[in-house]
């Protein structure tokens, strides 16, 4: 609802306005109920820990990415009016974030298939990013295992 009045009012009134749409976003300072410092939290520990199948598609940006497209938007008078998806652009099996991380740890014992997924459970989740590529000129930067090196590397330091 907010997107169509601001987008209302970006019609009627010229009032400049653009709707970002940001996908995962993971790095140092996340909340920690979302799946990548979850993970990290039980492979740091060696423990077991339960999860679904892990089949769901999702789409993980690190958050210096998404920091420099929010200040692209604020300096680029094309991204007014628009809607724009922020994400990487390359989605990724929730099982193979879960292997990533347990892999560059070192540890970890994921036991997959032992949560049943939400009956709403989305099965796949990710956006284009081909406006953002366009209108803002921008591209995630960082890659995936770069991304969770350095989140990992933050969680050990505070941990």
């Amino acid at each position: 609802m907010s997107t169509n009045y601001l987008l209302s009012l970006h019609k009627r009134y010229y009032f400049p306005v653009t709707i970002l749409r940001l996908y995962l976003v993971y790095g140092p300072y996340q909340d920690r109920n979302r799946v990548i410092p979850i993970v990290i939290g039980h492979a740091l520990k060696s423990s077991e820990f339960d999860c679904s199948k892990g089949t769901q598609l999702r789409d993980f940006v690190y958050i210096d990415d998404i920091v420099r497209g929010i200040i692209k938007s604020l300096k680029n008078t094309k991204s007014i009016g628009q809607i724009i998806n922020l994400g990487s652009g390359n989605p990724i099996k929730i099982k193979d974030i879960i292997l990533k991380i347990c892999e560059i740890i070192g540890s970890g014992k994921p036991k997959f298939g032992k949560i049943k997924f939400r009956n709403d459970e989305i099965k796949k989740l990710y956006p284009s990013i081909s406006k953002a590529k366009k209108i803002l000129n921008w591209h995630p930067k960082t890659k995936i295992n770069s991304g969770l090196k350095k989140t990992i590397n933050y969680y050990k330091k505070y941990e």
